[in-house]
């Protein structure tokens, strides 16, 4: 039996082996060791109100997610308690959501049980029960795919006394002139959104409807924006499509601010389409070395590629069994997949949580078969006596990976196979690897088959053993392994 608490975030297993009988009670205790911790959720009160227009109502599953500076909470399944969300009628409900922050913005969608269903949403209310701080999120616009923009989703910015800042992007109009090999679009403005109803918010993808004559290959872009806005704008990507080929599909790589204060002042830029090996999306595992007394929040990393920078902001670290942790106790590890940055030129580290002692930071790219070291030696956090919260560091070391072979054998007997997962550990002279998952298709570790594994890795030196093994103990995973 397992119990969660979503205002502790703990999550407690209490563990019976025993026939269950009528009329016998049993006590059962938590097995601690696999206690788990997850963030606290706060209590919010939630108010749907749907449009007093004709057959503005659905019963479809409403799913939304809110979005703050803290983060994003998951996504929450709403279910009208009538079972249709009435036109001109308000739903009443109470969520648990992590703590997200200031809100800034709340992702909405249903689920649409056929192609006629429609929902006409007017706003959404939502208040903090511990804070008493109440937002609203207008929208005042179909969700159908037969009417207005013909989506199912929308983001909506939210309104409240505490929301003072300006939502990151730019209020500036911006236009775009595409080039091909027939001439170009001429300057267009791109004027509303399909998909927004607040364009150019930072992390947004927004898209837009171009009507113009063939152009055949696709050349350049120019694209640019006016000077009203002084706090400029960074443009990551365009991509463009061509309405009814569904295998057209041409990328910029921007990557550039349009600002008065930088790249020399240029508020417009011309991008040329982005070769293949840049559109590669490759596999980036980030480690990172670090202590602390008060840990539970999350790191932001920024890495700076010769191609593109990347921004990421949900590597959550915490401190784990209340222990007091010390310098280089913890190690965190976590798996992107990102296109192909090129070669790593520095990290940007930001904490603002209490303290942070960081040692080192490890990016190992396998497609690349390099390592990159970055070495800190720093504490970050409010707390800290001079209270820096970032820092940014070039690479200290970059080391090639070398590309090691593992041949698997699996036993010629009856129900020699499994399913489980297979894991392999290598101790070696320099170094040792950590756990290994051995899996790349979906027959591994068959009755009389040989699997072979390619795994990057730093070179190990001289291997002096290897743990073997699976994580599954049901009767019919076992496996002969032969060597």
């Amino acid at each position: 039996i397992t119990i969660f608490c979503p205002r502790t975030g703990i999550k407690q297993t209490f563990s019976n082996k025993t026939w269950v009988h009528d009329e016998h009670k049993y006590r059962l205790y938590e097995c601690v060791k696999k206690r788990e911790t997850e963030p606290p959720a706060l209590p919010w009160f939630v108010w749907i109100f749907t449009s007093n227009v004709k057959d503005a109502g659905t019963d479809s599953s409403i799913k939304i997610t809110l979005y703050g500076e803290n983060g994003k909470s998951n996504i929450i399944t709403l279910s009208s308690s009538g079972g249709f969300f009435e036109r001109g009628q308000c739903e009443k409900f109470k969520v648990d959501i992590v703590d997200v922050g200031t809100p800034y913005k709340l992702r909405i969608n249903h689920e649409q049980k056929d192609e006629n269903a429609a929902w006409c949403l007017s706003r959404i209310e939502m208040e903090n029960i511990t804070t008493k701080k109440r937002y609203i999120f207008k929208c005042d616009a179909w969700l159908s795919k037969r009417k207005n923009d013909r989506q199912l989703i929308t983001e909506l910015p939210a309104e409240g006394e505490d929301i003072s800042w300006d939502l990151p992007g730019t209020n500036s109009e911006v236009f775009i002139n595409i080039y091909g090999g027939f001439g170009d679009t001429g300057k267009r403005w791109l004027e509303q959104s399909l998909t927004h109803k607040v364009k150019f918010l930072r992390g947004q993808m927004d898209t837009f409807v171009i009507e113009a004559v063939e152009l055949k290959t696709i050349r350049k872009i120019l694209i640019g924006r006016d000077d009203s806005d002084r706090n400029g704008w960074y443009l990551d990507t365009v991509i463009l499509r061509q309405k009814h080929n569904d295998d057209f599909k041409v990328t910029f790589l921007c990557n550039s601010w349009l600002r008065s204060d930088e790249n020399d002042g240029i508020i417009w830029s011309e991008f040329f389409v982005a070769r293949k090996e840049q559109l590669q999306k490759f596999t980036y595992h980030i480690r990172m070395k670090y202590g602390g007394d008060d840990i539970n929040s999350v790191v932001y990393l920024q890495i700076l590629g010769e191609n593109r920078e990347i921004d990421i902001k949900d590597m959550k670290i915490n401190k784990r069994d209340n222990i007091s942790i010390q310098m280089h106790d913890q190690l965190a590890e976590f798996t992107y997949e990102f296109m192909n940055l090129g070669d790593i030129l520095s990290v940007a580290i930001v904490y603002n949580g209490s303290v942070l002692l960081i040692d080192y930071v490890e990016i190992e790219v396998p497609k690349q078969l390099k390592l990159y070291k970055f070495l800190c030696d720093c504490c970050l956090g409010l707390n800290v006596d001079n209270r820096q919260t970032q820092i940014g560091v070039a690479p200290t070391s970059v080391e090639n990976l070398i590309l090691y072979e593992i041949i698997v054998y699996t036993g010629d007997a009856s129900a020699a196979g499994t399913v489980a997962n297979v894991f392999i550990d290598i101790f070696a002279s320099n170094r040792n690897t950590p756990r290994i998952k051995l899996r790349n298709h979906s027959d591994n570790f068959a009755r009389d088959r040989t699997d072979f594994f390619y795994l990057p890795m730093v070179y190990l030196g001289r291997i002096k053993k290897i743990l073997i093994g699976h994580d599954s103990k049901k009767f019919g995973d076992a496996w002969l392994l032969e060597k």
